[in-house]
């Protein structure tokens, strides 16, 4: 049995088990019922809307790590279809559904569905990649422990399933190309090494990084206009949400230090045009003209409210303006100060590229990494914003918006 049988074993298991937990809330919210005590008359619309996430389940279960890594977010938007169809037999076929029970149980089970694959597509045993000491696969040097490295072409009898990963820039030898064609021909799984860092690290390296995604192509045009609905959807009903302790907050940083309660700054945008930003002050007035400089942790020149402010990210709220106006989206690259972006652009190669889409309020890099202070840690936040751009998709924006609330809720990150 090869080590990828158990990890399949256990990705089954943790797709049912989670299976069952969306129709226990459902059950619990419908009927205020024992759980997973389902009435016969919901039995129908319950095993039809099981199929659809079996079958869902069952396809990326049958999908290498790296192809199901891939086509996540696919496998959901056709589970989503199938959900609706299901929806639309029962209406036509006039059977019993229930609009509460659907609504607990099809969220739930899609957010657990996508959480499940994101987790196991970076659950590396040490024989499920195998590793080509060709060209630059030192980059790789942090995984060695968990792949096979090969200094000659694949033995015979290695297992099917095992990928192999080589790097198609470097110098490959005659032995390694007929090899890699003989791979090819036998339908082996095959990676480049700059594509399994991706997976593995969940950022795209900046040295090898290629733009060709960055292009409008139709879907992705699609998937932007439907984020500028959402964008401006969302962000007004925050903004009529949060407006009374909004007020409230701004007069209590007006009372407790001298200066306007909001901090206008411009900041680098979309397409590279400058913005003017809006915050909570959380900074004493006299000192806000020197926030060019990184904030610092226990940073002397930020108030005790606006301490708190920050912990939270409640100064981030006037941002929603911004979003309304179009300068930023509720989910991107944050936007950077003009002097330090000139400064990044002059010194990280591609930096400029995060400004292909619009600044966020918060972002793939804000969730994975946290405040950047320094040059050093902001070449790896620009390799996580180019994963962002590479991979940008509603899915995506649902997996950080979920994230920014755990890490508010933790209160980690904030300086």
């Amino acid at each position: 049995m090869s080590s990828v049988e158990p990890n399949k074993l256990y990705k089954a298991l943790t797709l049912l088990v989670f299976l069952l937990l969306s129709t226990a809330l459902g059950t619990l919210f419908r009927w205020n019922s024992q759980i997973l005590h389902i009435p016969s008359f919901a039995l129908p619309m319950i095993v039809l809307f099981w199929l659809p996430y079996a079958l869902a389940a069952a396809f990326s279960l049958s999908r290498s790590v790296i192809t199901a890594s891939r086509s996540d977010v696919r496998i959901v938007v056709l589970l989503i279809f199938f959900y609706m169809v299901a929806g639309l037999v029962l209406f036509v076929s006039r059977q019993y559904f229930s609009i509460g029970y659907l609504a607990i149980y099809c969220p739930s089970s899609i957010v657990a569905f996508f959480a499940i694959n994101r987790y196991f597509a970076t659950d590396i045993k040490p024989d499920t990649f195998a590793l080509a000491r060709v060209g630059n696969y030192q980059i790789l040097e942090p995984y060695f422990s968990r792949l096979t490295l090969l200094d000659s072409p694949l033995p015979h009898g290695v297992d099917h399933s095992t990928t192999l990963v080589i790097d198609y820039s470097g110098s490959m030898s005659d032995p390694w190309k007929r090899a890699v064609t003989q791979e090819v021909l036998n339908n082996r799984p095959i990676l480049s090494t700059e594509e399994l860092y991706e997976i593995l690290n969940e950022r795209v390296l900046v040295g090898d990084f290629s733009g060709q995604f960055l292009f409008f192509t139709p879907d992705r045009i699609l998937y932007f206009l439907v984020k500028r609905i959402l964008d401006i959807a969302l962000s007004s009903v925050l903004l009529i949400l949060l407006f009374l302790p909004l007020v409230v907050i701004l007069i209590a940083v007006r009372l407790s230090s001298e200066g306007l309660p909001i901090f206008s700054q411009e900041r680098v945008g979309y397409r590279g045009r400058i913005f003017t930003l809006f915050k909570i002050r959380t900074m004493l007035e006299h000192q806000t003209n020197d926030s060019v400089n990184f904030t610092q942790d226990k940073d002397s020149r930020i108030t005790p409210l606006g301490r708190w402010l920050r912990k939270y990210r409640i100064d981030e709220w006037p941002q929603f303006i911004n979003v309304l106006r179009g300068d930023m989206s509720l989910i991107g690259p944050r936007p950077e100060q003009v002097p330090l972006a000139r400064k990044f652009e002059n010194e990280i190669p591609y930096y400029s590229i995060r400004h292909n889409v619009k600044p966020g309020i918060t972002g793939w890099a804000q969730i994975k990494q946290g405040y950047v202070d320094s040059q050093a840690p902001t070449h790896t936040k620009l390799e996580y914003d180019l994963y962002y751009l590479k991979n940008a998709g509603l899915f995506l924006d649902l997996w950080i918006s979920m994230h920014t609330l755990v890490v508010i809720l933790l209160k980690k990150g904030a300086r």
